[in-house]
Order: structure tokens, then sequence, then C-alpha cells
């Protein structure tokens, strides 16, 4: 977006002063329109980041239930390999 000072007129004719202060009051007006869309896009800013951090956190929370669902799964491994070591050995009985 860009700020439209719309149609120049001529209301001042040759008035130097008038066109200074026309001038001056356009240039005001552009000052307050671009001032608000950088407030705007900041904020937007902020938003984005705020949703970003709470991507990663929640990425970081999936990647550390992952690891301890694959600690999990490598114990009951484990324990069906001792099982299967003991049902090998036979009954010692």
């Amino acid at each position: 977006m860009a700020y439209d000072a719309g149609l120049l007129n001529d209301y001042g004719g040759g008035n130097v002063e008038w066109w200074q202060d026309y001038i001056r009051t356009e240039l005001d007006r552009s000052h307050d329109y671009y001032a608000a869309e950088l407030a705007n896009l900041r904020a937007t800013n902020m938003e984005l980041v705020a949703q970003v951090a709470d991507a990663n956190a929640r990425e970081t929370r999936l990647r550390e239930a992952t690891n301890q669902c694959r600690l999990a799964f490598a114990g009951m491994v484990s324990v069906q390999s001792a099982i299967n070591k003991l049902d090998s050995l036979g009954d010692p009985t």
C-alpha cells in the first residue's frame, strides 16, 4: 500500500506560503499514514514471531515424546530378547 495524496489542486495560485503549507500538510498526512502502516506491520510481525515460537515449542515437545517412546520400545525389545533367551534354555526342571 502507498500513501495517495490525491489530485493536486491549484488553489494557491502563485502564493508560495500557501503552497508550502499545502506541501507540509501532505507530508504530515503521509507521515501519519506510514507511521500507522509501520505499527501494523510490527504488530503483525510480533504475532508471527509468537506463532513460530509456539510451533518450535510444540516441535520440541513432540521430539521429546518421540525419544521417550523410542527408549521405551528399546526397553521392551531388550526384555523380550531376555525372555526369548530364557525360553531357548528350556525348562530347568
